[in-house]
């Protein structure tokens, strides 16, 4: 009887163990990765899909990643947003609105760019905060960064486009005591160039505030 029952007992444990493997397997089988911009996972507000315009060449489409970012509004509220950039950035750009959020800066909005058609304009004079956009630099031939997703532009509205003394967007100012502006000497700054990155309220013939911009390395 005692042997019968010690074979049971194993009989038990090794339908027991089987039926553990067989589980993890499914689970397995039934994962998805995650990655930056994995459209399965939705945002309370946001869904991460990667929309790119079809005039962006084909080459350049699979160098896009759209990474989520939390921020805190100007009402002080907790929220997040999605920004495409360029695939080798999507990291540290999480991590530097991440130090910007620790550090209480206030973001007044990130929607997605397609929300204003891809307008530069529109989106600027919405206070909108906002990285990849396939455009040239205004009057200029030249490929702007935003359209390599290495550039980044914070609260327009406070942070300006200033050359010759007329401001961009038009509904602009540039005010030390103003929620959400960018100063030389303040956190914001140093946070971006720990990184790498350069400011363009540093830059000589016209100061660009909202702007921040990395060249990456061929």
């Amino acid at each position: 009887m005692e042997i019968f029952s010690v074979v049971n007992r194993d009989f038990c444990l090794i339908l027991l163990i089987s039926f553990l493997i067989s589980c993890n397997e499914e689970i397995q089988q039934n994962a998805e990765p995650v990655t930056l911009n994995d459209s399965s996972h939705k945002d309370s507000a946001r869904s991460p899909e990667l929309k790119i315009p079809e005039y962006v060449p084909d080459s350049m489409k699979n160098t896009f990643a759209s990474v989520k970012v939390g921020y805190i509004d100007f009402e002080g509220v907790e929220k997040s947003g999605f920004l495409i950039v360029h695939k080798d950035l999507g990291k540290e750009v999480v991590e530097i609105f991440q130090l910007l959020k620790t550090i209480g800066f206030p973001i007044d909005k990130i929607n997605p760019m397609s929300d204003y058609g891809w307008d530069d304009d529109l989106s600027m004079e919405d206070n909108n905060t906002s990285a990849f956009n396939y455009r040239r630099i205004k009057n200029s031939k030249q490929i702007s960064n935003h359209a390599l997703g290495c550039a980044i532009d914070l609260n327009p509205v406070q942070n300006p486009f200033v050359k010759r003394g007329v401001f961009s967007p038009a509904n602009s100012y540039y005010e030390r005591d103003s929620l959400g502006v960018v100063l030389k000497e303040g956190k914001v700054v140093q946070i971006f160039k720990d990184y790498g990155w350069s400011w363009g309220g540093d830059w000589r013939s016209v100061q660009d505030y909202q702007h921040f911009e990395k060249r990456l390395k061929r």
